[in-house]
């Protein structure tokens, strides 16, 4: 499925931008249209839960992480009974489940309001001394979408949603940029030299996004926002060059 939707996207962002031609105005709608899918992607990137299923519970099970996190539980999967101390004890019928977990919820309203849906995101914690995941609190109720969980990403899982299409632009942008260099200097016409300095421009520019978000889960992950790996080392060394460019292009007339 997210294959599938890769793909459908990238195919419409092709289709879009080639028509009517790559180098024509676009239309009013075109713009509104632009805007309305940004402010979508937005909103769901800020407003859809980060949720792990069966398999990513065991996962976290096995590593033994006492951090809390949300889970994703289908109510066809979930059967509860009450326990002797007033607690109540979940499992699941689910083939994904391969450790010897299970849910301890406070009350049974709390149960009966997630049998009442289809799908609950809970955040649930690890307690090591009983083997059991520890219900917190209900985050969402029949979601429309969630994000998956990832133990090394937590809720920075919602940076991938900006970061990757930003540096995918950006090589794509100098790709373009690189190719219509070339054709300039083999044809020697202006049109080639707009096109290759413009798509350097775009791609300058989200290459910086690409950047900043990038700090920002370092910041979240490694504790500091700048570290000099092999990736920030070389898209610094990028920007550099780029920077050069646009400075070379100021520097001479014609």
């Amino acid at each position: 499925m997210k294959a599938l939707i890769i793909i459908f996207s990238a195919a419409l962002g092709v289709f879009l931008g080639a028509r009517p031609s790559i180098d024509a105005p676009r239309p009013l709608y075109y713009k509104i249209a632009t805007v309305v899918l940004l402010l979508l992607s937005l909103a769901l990137s800020i407003l859809a839960p980060v949720a792990g299923n069966m398999a990513d519970v065991g996962y976290v099970y096995e590593l033994k992480r006492e951090t809390p996190f949300n889970a994703l539980i289908e109510s066809s999967d979930f059967q509860a009974e009450k326990t002797k101390d007033g607690k109540w004890i979940a499992n699941f019928d689910n083939p994904e489940i391969k450790y010897p977990f299970y849910f301890v919820f406070p009350d049974k309203e709390t149960v009966e309001k997630i049998l009442k849906s289809e799908r609950s995101v809970v955040k649930i914690k690890l307690n090591p001394k009983t083997s059991s995941f520890e219900y917190v609190s209900t985050v969402s109720v029949n979601p429309i979408i969630t994000f998956p969980y990832s133990p090394a990403l937590g809720e920075n899982v919602r940076l991938i949603n900006f970061h990757v299409p930003m540096a995918w632009i950006g090589v794509l942008s100098f790709l373009i940029s690189m190719i219509y260099a070339v054709l300039f200097l083999k044809r020697k016409e202006n049109y080639y030299d707009i096109v290759s300095v413009s798509a350097a421009s775009l791609g300058t520019a989200f290459t910086l996004l690409a950047t900043f978000s990038g700090m920002l889960w370092a910041k979240s992950n490694w504790g500091s926002y700048w570290n000099w790996d092999p990736r920030e080392t070389s898209i610094f060394i990028l920007l550099t060059i780029y920077f050069a460019y646009f400075a070379l292009r100021g520097a001479v007339e014609n």
